[in-house]
């Protein structure tokens, strides 16, 4: 399936994982690992199928040749801040 969408949706993607990895390193640094459970990892991986789902939204569109459709921002953001809230919430139930 191919993917489509604007430039600053992976640029999201990628600055909300870079910024969690520093957090989790400066945790662990520190003394304070985060601990994910295993209802968190669920979330968290329903949260990036569902951005994958956003960039193959318009998938057959492109498939054939046509220029995708505009891009599901609303289905884009309900994944990317399920992640986050998850990353979020397990962050402060993990606080000294």
């Amino acid at each position: 399936m191919p993917w489509s969408g604007p430039v600053l949706a992976p640029v999201l993607v990628s600055v909300s994982i870079i910024a969690a990895g520093v957090v989790v390193l400066q945790r662990e640094a520190t003394g304070l690992p985060i601990a994910l459970r295993a209802w968190d990892w669920g979330l968290v991986l329903l949260g990036g199928l569902i951005v994958i789902v956003s960039f193959c939204w318009d998938g057959r569109s492109v498939a054939r040749g046509l220029m995708p459709g505009p891009f599901p921002w609303l289905v884009f953001g309900g994944g990317e801040l399920l992640g986050l809230a998850v990353f979020v919430q397990a962050c402060r139930a993990t606080r000294p």
